[in-house]
């Protein structure tokens, strides 16, 4: 995000060197640039993802870490009635969030607006507290992100559980499982409240003649809200965890130091409080065992994908964004670094070919921001949002179609593999079949020569058997 950020940081002066329209231009004209942006990052990973397969070996060990079945996997449940019904449940419970994350955007908005027509007049909630609609109506804006996150906990926590018991053969399958199910429900989750206050609220409320720059600055908001609260989240979250691995360490030092009461004084050694240090009493394994297990990536990856898609389908209306998640992501880089190394216990290797679902998911972003992109350009922005519904509609048809197909000439013009893998792989092949090619010519080394490693040897056929005194002198 270094390119998007540093634009985006630089779009936002846009006001001290061009008038409001310009501005504008510049915003729509980057927005709309970073779908071509997620296409290049798109096909600049594959090539790096083919680089280190070919570099490492990765895809032939993926291939047989795929023939290790989970202990979990029972063979005889495969296509069953009970492995169906759990799955058909899994996605009916994520089915039934994606309905209130739609019930919740509309009560939310609809009582902002409530609130901002009668902002001067005393509100009461269900508490008895009372405060006026005004306060109230600025609140309502925190609701939006509260939903979001607690949405997404319940989510995350039940399909985790769900997934498990759906009888998976192997990691890789529970793993992809996983990844769709949470990204098709949390992508709803975080992105349909923004959607909502920027298509949907003016059709659903009857509110077709308000401004649109009243939406954009709401849009505007909530956005920023969502970023500063995600990063404190993250940030709390990891803080928590630490404090606890730091107690846990404390405890079995202190259980340690009382066993060892008898050891010499001169090898004694002090306790060290802090967190992210190892304690001088404890060896590392059992530091180790006091940590908690060590998370799935899953997570992870999906907080960075959200926030890539974010940047890529509102910063036509909000360029600085891309700077303000930027800002997030490292710092949030080094909480997570943080918590892996010093919070969690060391996570078990395992390989796999590349980053598996998350590159179809990266692909279809590009898409929905080409998509979004064009939509927030003609139905939100001005002056195309001020123009007839029926024109607006073909704009967006026509303009939306061109994005997507630009998109995809884009990435299919990057080369899936560097020109350096793909000669260094066609050279492997040869030699493999070369080398396998079961070839039993008589091949007679000249005395003297390279080809002859040993005088008294130039005359014998390849797998004659000979004594153990030639072996030794051959050797």
């Amino acid at each position: 995000l270094a390119v998007p950020g540093v634009m985006g940081l630089v779009s936002v002066t846009a006001p001290l060197w061009t008038d409001r329209d310009h501005e504008r231009v510049v915003a729509s004209a980057f927005g709309l640039g970073l779908c071509f942006w997620c296409a290049f990052l798109v096909g600049s990973h594959t090539q790096a993802m083919e680089s280190y397969n070919s570099a490492w070996g990765t895809k032939a060990m993926a291939a047989g870490e795929s023939n290790v079945q989970l202990h979990s996997y029972q063979p005889r449940l495969r296509g069953s009635y009970q492995v169906g019904f759990i799955r058909k449940v899994h996605w009916g419970i994520g089915f039934a969030l994606v309905v209130w994350t739609v019930y919740a955007a509309w009560a939310i908005t609809a009582f902002r607006a409530d609130a901002i027509s009668k902002e001067d007049e005393v509100f009461a909630h269900a508490f008895g507290h009372e405060m006026r609609y005004k306060e109230a109506a600025a609140y309502g804006k925190y609701l939006v992100t509260i939903n979001i996150k607690v949405v997404n906990l319940v989510w995350s926590t039940i399909s985790e559980k769900m997934s498990m018991i759906e009888n998976h053969r192997n990691r890789q399958d529970l793993k992809n499982s996983q990844i769709k199910k949470a990204f098709l429900v949390k992508s709803v989750v975080y992105f349909y409240p923004f959607v909502y206050i920027a298509f949907v609220e003016r059709l659903v409320e009857g509110r077709n003649n308000v401004d649109p720059d009243l939406i954009v600055d709401a849009l505007r908001q909530n956005l920023a809200v969502f970023v500063l609260t995600h990063l404190a989240t993250v940030v709390v979250t990891v803080l928590v965890a630490a404090g606890g691995t730091a107690w846990r360490e404390y405890n079995l030092d202190k259980i340690v130091k009382k066993r060892d009461e008898s050891r010499d004084e001169g090898q004694g050694r002090r306790i060290s409080l802090t967190v992210g240090t190892a304690l001088p009493s404890l060896t590392y394994l059992q530091e180790q065992a006091v940590r908690p297990t060590d998370a799935d990536d899953t997570d992870d990856y999906m907080e960075l994908v959200i926030s890539m898609g974010f940047v890529t389908m509102f910063s036509v209306v909000f360029p600085v964004m891309a700077f303000l998640v930027m800002v997030s992501n490292l710092i949030e880089l080094r909480v997570r670094a943080f918590r892996r190394c010093h919070v969690l216990r060391r996570p078990r290797p395992h390989c796999q070919d590349g980053i598996g679902a998350w590159l179809t998911i990266m692909k279809a972003l590009t898409y929905m921001s080409c998509v979004n992109g064009v939509a927030l350009l003609i139905f939100t922005l001005k002056p195309l949002s001020e123009l007839p519904r029926e024109q607006k509609f073909g704009m967006f048809v026509l303009g939306e179609h061109m994005m997507i197909a630009l998109a995809f000439m884009f990435s299919m013009s990057m080369r899936s593999r560097d020109v350096a893998d793909e000669i260094a792989e066609e050279i492997n092949n040869f030699i493999g079949s070369d080398i396998t090619s079961a070839d039993i010519t008589v091949v007679t080394a000249t005395a003297g020569k390279k080809l002859c490693l040993t005088p008294g040897f130039e005359g014998i056929d390849p797998g004659t058997p000979i004594s153990k005194e030639g072996s030794e002198r051959a050797l």
